[in-house]
């Protein structure tokens, strides 16, 4: 719970440090350390959903392994964490030259 305070808290000093919209990527710092906890856990979850059901594994299985699996959800919204903020870390890059303004017509025009 502390951590995922932290991430916002961390998004919107690291986004606001290098000249971007803080609150968005706060925001998405946030989402992407939570929403990949919850993914890793649903996809751990039907896996074994599907290992009981079709490969008929013993449904304590689920309560063996649910902290191993909390730790590999846990430990994967870490590193999209730090993937999204290692992308905080690069500078903005300015617009290139095709995105200019045309020069002006010459004055004999």
């Amino acid at each position: 719970m502390i951590l995922i305070i932290l991430a916002f808290i961390w998004g919107y000093r690291k986004s606001k440090a290098t000249g971007r919209n803080p609150i968005l990527w706060s925001v998405i710092d946030g989402t992407a350390f939570l929403g990949t906890q919850i993914v890793v856990g649903l996809i751990v979850g039907l896996g074994m959903g599907l290992g009981i059901a079709i490969l008929h594994w013993p449904e304590s299985i689920v309560d063996t392994y649910y902290w191993p699996v909390s730790i590999v959800s846990w430990l994967g919204g870490i590193l999209c964490l730090w993937l999204v903020l290692k992308f905080l870390d690069r500078p903005l890059q300015t617009q290139p030259d095709f995105f200019q303004s045309p020069p002006p017509p010459p004055s004999s025009f």
